[in-house]
């Protein structure tokens, strides 16, 4: 899936948009890593493009602080 991905630093309007190819259409809530070395970014809207464009969704993301992330996760 053709995606145009809008990312940027918590508390920041420092947007990054690039063009990326996924398997699937990320959903809101969910965490991306675009590299092994990129920050982690939470979804946070995502605007399925249904009529003819390049791109089959529009997704918007914001780095999180993946220690944070992995801790709540496997909190107790």
């Amino acid at each position: 899936m053709i995606v145009f991905l809008h990312t940027r630093t918590r508390g920041l309007f420092d947007w990054a948009n690039e063009i990326r190819d996924f398997a699937r259409i990320p959903v809101v809530g969910e965490y991306l890593a675009l590299d092994v070395s990129s920050p982690w970014y939470q979804v946070q809207l995502v605007v399925h493009t249904s009529f003819e464009c390049d791109c089959d969704a529009e997704v918007y993301a914001v780095e999180v602080d993946h220690n944070e992330v992995k801790r709540q996760a496997l909190r107790d």
